[in-house]
């Protein structure tokens, strides 16, 4: 269970998010206001779960929630956990700086494994770091976008917020920068094993499920957590509602999960983005059935 500190800052963020993160993106001053302010209240180190994690001080995003509440979406990895065993294989899409890879490691265990999808070099950097200081040895970090092909594309990065730097354009304070990537049906051979695949890339998750089809419809398909932020689905040229029912096509049971509640809900696909669409963005959990 949350504690209740952690539910009102999620419930905050989740009234405050849109409006603080439209000023931040288009309004230069005050972005480096906020940044510089930030970097004089978080730490470049914190213990998290009986982890030693190195953050970037600047970052409004995943820093800022794990040093404020001492957690980072609870129920979302509370629910992760819940799904690994030992021996069992864990692909975290738009990895960041490794809470979830660093929980999954811990999870799978030795006989198991930890596949660590990140296109931004700074995030990577930490990631890398994360993982080597805790003494991990069963991660395998990936410098790469996950989308539907392999190759090149551009990442446009935000100043503000390490977690949301994007495969599709924003806004033009965003510095953009050339990386690599790879859909996860090439990166992974046909007879590979995937328990638990988390996905978070800012709306660009429709190209990656159109690049894990032939995964998603295996006989054994893992269980998916995956962001679902609406607009942005939009901005990366997706159609929301579209993405969610083609889950469904496939035999996915679709359940929301409220970080905000810390409840994990089942619904149909209409329900789920109705109800992303009031929230501003949620997670959900497709289990095949």
């Amino acid at each position: 269970m949350q504690k209740k500190g952690t539910i009102f800052f999620v419930r905050l963020r989740r009234a405050l998010a849109p409006s603080l993160r439209f000023i931040l993106e288009h309004c230069g001053p005050l972005r480096f206001l906020g940044v510089t302010l930030m970097s004089w209240y978080l730490k470049p180190v914190v213990q998290w779960d009986g982890h030693t994690v190195s953050v970037d001080p600047t970052d409004f995003g995943v820093t800022f929630e794990l040093e404020s509440t001492g957690e980072y979406e609870a129920t979302t990895m509370s629910l992760c956990k819940k799904l690994l065993q030992p021996g069992m294989v864990f692909v975290d899409v738009g990895a960041n700086i490794g809470l979830f890879t660093l929980m999954a490691a811990r999870q799978v265990g030795p006989a198991g494994h930890v596949y660590s999808f990140e296109p931004g070099a700074a995030n990577c950097v930490l990631l890398r770091k994360n993982v080597e200081q805790n003494g991990y040895h069963n991660v395998t970090p990936v410098q790469k976008a996950v989308t539907d092909r392999s190759g090149s594309a551009i990442l446009h990065q935000s100043g503000f917020n390490k977690a949301d730097h994007r495969t599709y354009h924003v806004s033009k304070g965003r510095k953009q920068v050339a990386i690599e990537c790879v859909s996860l049906d090439e990166y992974f051979p046909p007879d590979a094993r995937i328990d638990v695949i988390k996905m978070d890339i800012e709306g660009a998750e429709g190209a990656a499920l159109r690049g894990m089809q032939r995964i998603l419809r295996s006989p054994h398909p893992p269980k998916l957590v995956m962001e679902c932020w609406p607009p942005m689905l939009v901005k990366a040229g997706t159609d929301p509602l579209r993405l969610l029912q083609s889950l469904e096509e496939m035999g996915f049971a679709l359940s929301l999960i409220d970080d905000a509640a810390d409840v994990v809900t089942p619904l149909d696909a209409a329900s789920i983005l109705k109800i992303c669409e009031e929230h501003d963005v949620g997670n959900v959990l497709c289990v095949r059935r």
